[in-house]
């Protein structure tokens, strides 16, 4: 038994991960490898001497102990499948006041010497697989924009090449008048503005380069104004 337990010992130190053994009773931690200093910053000590929940962000502790409650009694009850294994990700907090994101493997068994029911995990930090997936969400929603942004463009160019198609056509009239050829021209100049936005949309959706150009604001609005 002694030499099966230093065995159990020199694996869980050797491991980065977080080797560890909760008493789902009580909340409190029975084990918790020397891992766990490097990921969070507490000694093993300082973890199994304050409740097993403090070891999370606020906002996941009463899930997490209603998670805790609901699956022990399912496995006094005999509901568990035997070797049943969970996995959680869950958000820690460190000693220097960050957070940390964690792939919690755990699972029920019942201590041979004591008869208790108790937790045995693995804890992984996914930290950075975490950020990368926010970044791919993130892109997945520019792109959904992108396409929705494309759509309506595409549908407002239309519009817009109708309009200054009339426009030019009604510039060309000889019965025109110089007001109202001048306001036509402001609904040109306009309409032609519109229409460059419009591209840029377009090019966004289809993910070209858009190549900016400095202009004169003072010139834009008095040519608007006219």
């Amino acid at each position: 038994l002694l030499a099966s337990e230093e065995k159990y010992r020199l694996l869980t130190e050797g491991m980065k991960d977080v080797v560890w053994t909760m008493d789902p009773q009580t909340m409190r931690y029975l084990y918790v490898s020397p891992s766990v200093t490097a990921l969070r910053g507490f000694t093993p000590e300082e973890i199994m001497a304050a409740p097993a929940e403090e070891a999370f962000v606020p906002s996941a502790r009463e899930n997490l102990k209603e998670f805790i409650r609901q699956h022990t009694a399912d496995f006094l009850a005999g509901k568990e499948k035997p070797g049943q294994f969970y996995t959680n990700v869950l958000e820690q907090t460190c000693k220097d006041g960050s957070t940390v994101w964690t792939e919690v493997i755990s699972r029920f068994y019942r201590n041979k010497e004591t008869g208790a029911v108790e937790i045995r995990g693995v804890a992984r930090d996914i930290t950075e697989r975490k950020h990368l997936e926010e970044q791919l969400l993130q892109a997945w929603k520019m792109e959904s924009i992108g396409r929705l942004a494309g759509g309506v463009a595409h549908d407002f160019n239309n519009l817009l090449t109708a309009i200054l198609g009339n426009i030019e056509l009604a510039l060309l009239e000889k019965d025109v008048g110089p007001k109202a050829s001048a306001r036509l021209q402001v609904v040109q100049q306009a309409a032609a503005s519109a229409a460059e936005l419009t591209k840029q949309l377009l090019a966004f959706s289809r993910k070209q380069i858009i190549k900016p150009q400095v202009i004169d604001l003072n010139e834009l609005i008095w040519n608007m104004g006219k």
